[in-house]
């Protein structure tokens, strides 16, 4: 199960990595998320992109669209994409929000 978020315009690759860091303080993961640049996606940018490493696990990526995919798509800005991994993230969130989810499902 994955969040995706998506976003074009006024913003860059650390606008995003931002939003996904607030969002890991919000499910109560409050280590550092380490970033890896070698996450191998062809999709995305090669100097843009990266694995987002908690505890030693990856819990998802993030990254610049490659402009080649863009074009593709007719996307004129420069878009950004994260996907988490919600299941690994349930591994490292608090209580609270687990039971929340639980609840939910």
């Amino acid at each position: 199960m994955h969040f995706t978020l998506g976003m074009y315009g006024n913003g860059d690759f650390f606008d995003m990595k931002g939003v996904c860091e607030e969002f890991f303080e919000k499910v109560g993961m409050r280590d550092k998320v380490d970033y890896d640049p070698n996450s191998g996606k062809t999709y995305l940018h090669p100097g843009r992109q990266a694995n987002m490493v908690y505890d030693g696990k990856v819990v998802g990526y993030l990254g610049e669209v490659h402009p080649l995919v863009a074009d593709t798509y007719g996307i004129g800005d420069k878009a950004y994409v994260a996907v988490i991994d919600i299941l690994t993230v349930l591994v490292f969130a608090s209580i609270a929000v687990i039971a929340y989810v639980s609840w939910q499902l």
